[in-house]
């Protein structure tokens, strides 16, 4: 069972799927443990595209469902984060203490109990990176990473890096560029980053409400009884 965090990035899921990947390619069925009430706009498009692929739509399950089906011999991978609380299903860390963490965020007190894996680099642009760089060691005779989720996992890239601009360093466009050699969409990226309406007028209104408390500081505030997504 793999899960990232609650209200989900695109790193999040794009390393989800990745990592679904390198399980069926060693010959192991990998569930992705999302809820969908939790769903940005961009993350909604996203799950759409999924949708249509059948192979990968079908491991993706909700956090009852994946409660009902795992065992305590289960796996659990928490991906792009590593504090249970924040998790899209912590009951699941009750059921079974096989858990591995791969995250690229530095490590802070709230952390699961004896995992029995961890993967957390730091200097990493984004959790897609680390876990593209794990697919030179897979077998070449097993079945390549598809579009859909190199296109996922160059956008979760895309995010974490802002273009690029932040975080990058050469193994962060040696991911990039092999997720492109794997067909990854940058035109479909785009469009699925692409704000609505809504949310740049919503955005433009929280600019308007300013105030500065400092030269380098200053505070944006919402109404109590608006909901402003991430």
């Amino acid at each position: 069972f793999v899960m990232g965090h609650k209200y989900p990035d695109m790193d999040a899921i794009g390393a989800c799927l990745g990592i679904r990947r390198i399980a069926e390619m060693n010959n192991k069925e990998a569930y992705i443990v999302v809820n969908p009430e939790e769903f940005s706009n961009d993350i909604a498009r996203l799950m759409q595209e999924v949708e249509k692929d059948p192979n990968i739509s079908r491991y993706i399950i909700t956090p009852e469902k994946a409660q009902e089906m795992i065992s305590p011999a289960s796996l659990v991978i928490m991906v792009d984060h590593h504090r249970p609380t924040i998790t899209i299903a912590p009951d699941l860390l009750k059921v079974t203490n096989q858990v591995v963490v791969i995250d690229h965020h530095r490590r802070g007190e709230d952390f699961p109990e004896n995992p029995v894996l961890v993967y957390i680099e730091p200097y990493a642009s984004s959790t897609a990176e680390l876990i593209t760089e794990l697919f030179e060691y897979q077998s070449n005779e097993a079945t390549p990473i598809n579009k859909i989720e190199a296109t996922a996992m160059l956008a979760g890239m895309i995010v974490d890096t802002r273009s690029f601009s932040l975080r990058t360093g050469s193994r962060t466009f040696d991911a990039a560029s092999y997720l492109r050699s794997c067909g990854a969409d940058a035109v479909m990226i785009q469009r699925l980053l692409k704000e609505n309406v809504d949310v740049y007028l919503l955005r433009s209104h929280l600019i308007e409400s300013i105030e500065f408390l400092s030269e380098n500081m200053a505070v944006a505030t919402g109404e109590e009884d608006r909901v402003y997504d991430t």
